[in-house]
């Protein structure tokens, strides 16, 4: 909801960093739960992995003495309960993985400024800015500035900028 009192608090360069620190700090969570998820499906697979060696390992040493009738019974029960025990703790871990994944789907799609009757995407700003970086030939840390004012989006390019250094909100 657009707040008169905030419109002069986002030409700021602190209030800039500040806005631009907290998208970087959302980034940085969504990273780490996405590295959370994918160790926990490493986990389960190193877990099914295991389990399936061990009753190899079982079913091998048993039919050293499969003339035996109380060794093939013992077999058959151990191979049920390794079995049994697997497949719970890879269907547990399987619905632990899918409510991670469903919290790290939390996210925002897009983020809009409404000026003047006309509404612009900061993601289309930003790719925008992208664009007329690379058409310039310019590379590095690219910072944007957005002029409600001169509806337009500057930009520097490693802390270097210049008056042509926009895009026009029009032209997105």
């Amino acid at each position: 909801m657009w707040n008169p009192v905030n419109k002069w608090q986002i030409r700021t360069k602190e209030n800039l960093k500040k806005m631009a620190s907290k998208r970087i700090s959302k980034k940085k969570m969504v990273e780490k739960a996405t590295e959370a998820v994918a160790k926990t499906e490493e986990a389960a697979k190193t877990v099914v992995e295991k389990t399936e060696e061990v009753v190899k390992t079982m079913e091998a040493k048993f039919e050293e003495n499969m003339n035996k009738p109380e060794v093939k019974e013992a077999a058959a029960v151990v191979k049920e309960a390794v079995k049994s025990t697997a497949a719970d703790v890879v269907k547990e871990t399987k619905e632990q993985v899918k409510t991670a994944a469903k919290t790290v789907r939390t996210k925002i799609v897009d983020t809009k400024l409404e000026i003047n009757g006309m509404s612009v995407s900061i993601s289309e700003v930003e790719k925008a800015v992208k664009k007329a970086v690379a058409d310039k030939g310019l590379k590095g840390e690219i910072n944007i500035y957005l002029n409600v004012a001169e509806q337009a989006a500057y930009y520097t390019v490693n802390g270097e900028g210049s008056e042509e250094q926009k895009v026009l909100f029009a032209e997105i």
